[in-house]
């Protein structure tokens, strides 16, 4: 960031002017354990006296992830039976990042449509990068399923070892999974003969470490000891996608001396109901569990009324 024609810039003419950046921006930082909010720093030293007013800062609540579900979501494809649960609106919803300016463009050759990614490393650079990355973190709990696949079509002819990965959360390392494409050993049957090859990755592959609720870079490719001569990707997609998990509308009322919760249940997830009476508490406490078939479940916890004068729920799948 820094002028006008940066993705968060401002015009430099003396007047305020307010900037919106998104957190999920701030790679490599644990919300949970901040000590500082707001930074500005330079990499260079001025040349001249620089004045520079900042006011009103505020951080304000995310909006609703985006929740595709029941078919395929397309981050970077133009089939449109690959967009069937939506695609990701490209300068909208985010951005394709080349991280460092470690890549440029060269020739496109498309496998489907009429563009696709083709980038060649920098000159004097032995390293690259590159990432979809959302404003706002993704759930793609659609394509925990078996059988949901991250399907894309790549082509290279260089003997260059490189990782593709998914990430989740904040912190690099946590949350992110690599599978390394190396010569001679590449998974998934790719070969490195400068023709597409489509690739088909169980979801499965990316799990524990991707939590798919929280979904903040759909596909990255990294290498840390190698340049590029050329690479190029087309027709990024998920397939399989089955309805999605999201936040509980749990439904709670008064049964006499009891409570009632009421919550709709999918078929392939088991419940737990937790609860406290004080949240500051640190545990939650098992009510009971519930299994999924699809319906709302009625959960009754007996005599509350008798016993406290409040109580907190929580509801959450019995495998997290």
């Amino acid at each position: 960031m820094g002028d006008q024609t940066a993705e968060f810039g401002f015009a430099r003419d003396g007047q305020w002017h307010s900037l919106k950046i998104p957190l999920n921006r701030f790679a490599n930082i644990d919300f949970r354990t901040l000590s500082q909010v707001f930074m500005i720093s330079s990499a260079v030293n001025p040349t001249s006296a620089l004045n520079l007013s900042i006011d009103n800062v505020w951080w304000e609540p995310s909006v609703a992830r985006t929740t595709p579900e029941n078919g395929d979501f397309g981050v970077y494809t133009e089939t449109a039976s690959h967009k069937s649960a939506g695609a990701f609106a490209l300068g909208v919803q985010g951005n394709f990042f080349v991280w460092a300016n470690t890549l440029v463009p060269i020739v496109q050759h498309p496998y489907e449509g009429s563009q696709d990614i083709s980038l060649q490393s920098a000159p004097g650079l032995t390293w690259f990068g590159m990432a979809f990355t959302p404003n706002v973190k993704y759930n793609l709990t659609a394509f925990r399923y078996p059988g949901c696949k991250l399907e894309f079509a790549m082509k290279t002819s260089s003997s260059a070892t490189f990782m593709l990965g998914m990430k989740s959360g904040n912190i690099d390392g946590v949350g992110q999974k690599w599978i390394t494409f190396q010569a001679g050993s590449d998974p998934y049957g790719f070969v490195r003969d400068g023709n597409w090859h489509v690739i088909d990755i169980p979801m499965s592959d990316f799990a524990p470490e991707v939590d798919l609720f929280e979904v903040s870079q759909f596909f990255e490719i990294l290498s840390t000891t190698s340049a590029i001569p050329s690479i190029e990707l087309d027709d990024i997609h998920f397939t399989g996608g089955g309805k999605a998990r999201g936040t509980m509308n749990v439904g709670i009322s008064p049964n006499g001396g009891d409570v009632n919760l009421s919550l709709p249940t999918d078929n392939l997830t088991s419940y737990r109901i937790l609860y406290k009476n004080n949240l500051s508490d640190p545990r939650w406490s098992t009510l009971t569990t519930a299994g999924g078939d699809g319906t709302v479940k009625t959960i009754t916890d007996p005599a509350v009324m008798g016993v406290c004068t409040q109580r907190f729920y929580v509801v959450t799948p019995a495998d997290e």
